[in-house]
């Protein structure tokens, strides 16, 4: 059942805080938006299409990271587990 817990905990954000961070980026993007001169606009959307692309690589690291430390702590209780019960 623990184990099952843990894989679940995977997939659900920590305090469901999506919503209200939402709300706060999308009005620092209608701040920001306002600031950035006409000439310049260009540049600045270049820029963050390069850093969104390498925003999936780090949200991939941090999930198989996530995966593999899941896996081991039930690997570790599996084997305590074993032992404990000869």
């Amino acid at each position: 059942m623990y184990g099952l817990g843990l894989v679940l905990q995977l997939f659900q954000n920590p305090g469901d805080k999506q919503l209200e961070e939402e709300r706060r980026h999308k009005s620092l993007t209608i701040m920001l938006d306002a600031c950035v001169p006409d000439n310049m606009r260009e540049h600045v959307m270049d820029e963050l299409k390069e850093q969104e692309s390498g925003m999936w690589a780090g949200i991939g690291i941090t999930l198989f990271g996530r995966v593999v430390g899941t896996t081991w702590v039930l690997g570790v209780a599996f084997v305590i587990h074993m032992l404990t019960q000869t």
